[in-house]
């Protein structure tokens, strides 16, 4: 961006031609997985940990009575009990804050670079 910001004002600085930057993060999907920078960063008293109500396995469409199996997700299953989602959800919003500020660090060079004024930011995740 820094590079593209000295061109674009070493010709004027009126904007030049239109660019794009395609930045690629794998964050806040599974696997859920980040370190205590982020961890210290969640607020663990404003995380709840209420395990998900599952319905009856016999109430559930075939497909999803299948995924439950299979990736064992269930009411059965320790992984989401309290701690577990517990767990689960304070890295998730780990992720969350680690994802916001890498995207606010591309947002700084851009701005740094003057290529911020008109730009549209788009994430996808």
């Amino acid at each position: 961006l820094r590079a593209k910001g000295d061109a674009s004002r070493s010709s004027g600085g009126g904007g030049g031609p239109p660019w794009f930057l395609y930045c690629s993060l794998n964050i806040p999907h599974p696997a859920f997985r980040t370190n205590a920078t982020w961890l210290h960063a969640v607020d663990e008293a404003a995380v709840r940990a209420s395990p998900p109500a599952w319905p009856a396995e016999g109430s559930m469409h075939p497909y999803d009575a299948y995924m439950t199996t299979s990736k064992a997700v269930g009411d059965d299953q320790p992984v989401f009990g309290e701690v577990g989602v517990f767990r689960v959800r304070r890295t998730y919003l780990a992720m969350v804050a680690e994802a916001d500020y890498l995207i606010g660090q591309v947002v700084e060079a851009a701005r740094e670079a003057k290529l911020y004024r008109g730009a549209l930011v788009v994430y996808l995740s």
